[in-house]
């Protein structure tokens, strides 16, 4: 049997407490058109024609992580395609500390810097929120390769499309970017009982990879 279609035990996720870190959308009118060093001198210069510009990232970092968070599950569909999805459902990705989360994001910003010129110039910004979480969930740490292999998501997608068609609550899995770590993939909104906002958390490029500031 292929291990997408192997039955998965169940992991009781008894208030467990599990980590996200999402990017904030920056609202101002300064975003798209220059790097953070360059933002006050061109507000500035905005204001001289009576432009009056948001504070940068305030309307989204001020967000309720629990409202974002069921918004982005109550969607028809996800945002693009990832490990446990194909872009066709919805799911959110949370790591078991706070490390785990930068981990992944670290990586797949920079190498999608890495193939852009524009963006490297600029801080991007991630609010770390910290959720606690009481539900089932599939439980595929141990005993299914290939549904973690770094570079192949054709496996994890078929798995994740069938617990999400099936109504589950989540899924447990290994890191792939950090050894001895966890992720959870949540499909649905029911098992999330709160979420905090922890801190904001800077990543730029430095000239080889994303590094934090």
């Amino acid at each position: 049997m292929s291990p997408e279609r192997r039955a998965a035990p169940l992991l009781q996720l008894n208030a467990a407490v599990w980590f996200n870190l999402r990017a904030i959308v920056d609202h101002s009118a300064t975003a798209a058109l220059a790097a953070p060093g360059e933002r006050a001198a061109l507000a500035s210069f905005l204001a001289e024609y009576g432009a009056v510009l948001p504070p940068v990232q305030a309307r989204d970092e001020a967000a309720d992580p629990m409202v974002k968070l069921r918004g982005f599950l109550a969607r028809p569909r996800g945002i693009g395609a990832s490990r446990f999805s194909d872009g066709s459902f919805p799911i959110v990705y949370m790591g078991d500390d706070p490390e785990t989360c930068l981990a992944e994001v670290a990586h797949h910003l920079g190498r999608a810097l890495g193939e852009t010129g524009a963006a490297k110039v600029k801080t991007h910004y991630f609010l770390l929120a910290r959720f606690v979480v009481t539900g089932e969930a599939l439980d595929v740490r141990k005993g299914f390769p290939a549904l973690h292999r770094p570079g192949d998501w054709v496996p994890a997608q078929a798995f994740g499309r069938r617990a999400a068609s099936e109504g589950r609550h989540g899924i447990a899995f290994r890191a792939v970017r950090r050894k001895g770590a966890d992720n959870l993939g949540i499909l649905r909104k029911d098992p999330v009982r709160s979420g905090i906002r922890v801190r904001v958390i800077g990543l730029r490029w430095d000239g080889s990879g994303v590094v934090q500031v």
